[in-house]
């Protein structure tokens, strides 16, 4: 799955994933680029994030409780207030 801005596609400026609010608990997102992505307050429960890159994405507010984040970038992401919790 890519999500993440194709950078040598980009004539018009960037244009990012905006996915704030979604719900995608228990999602596969495994191996996905959301980098850059608006993730502001997702409901990412108990899903699978394993080798997602999540670089300079928005992930302010997001529950990420139980999900798996093996491997996953997240260089340069915004977690302020983000819940990270095992259930």
């Amino acid at each position: 799955m890519r999500g993440g801005a194709d950078m040598k596609n980009q004539s018009m400026g960037l244009i990012r994933t905006v996915l704030n609010s979604a719900n995608l608990e228990g999602a596969n997102l495994r191996g996905a680029d959301l980098s850059r992505s608006k993730l502001e307050f997702a409901i990412l429960k108990g899903a699978d994030l394993t080798d997602v890159v999540l670089t300079r994405a928005d992930l302010a507010g997001a529950d990420l409780t139980g999900a798996r984040v093996s491997g996953a970038e997240f260089a340069g992401a915004d977690v302020a207030g983000a819940k990270a919790q095992k259930t």
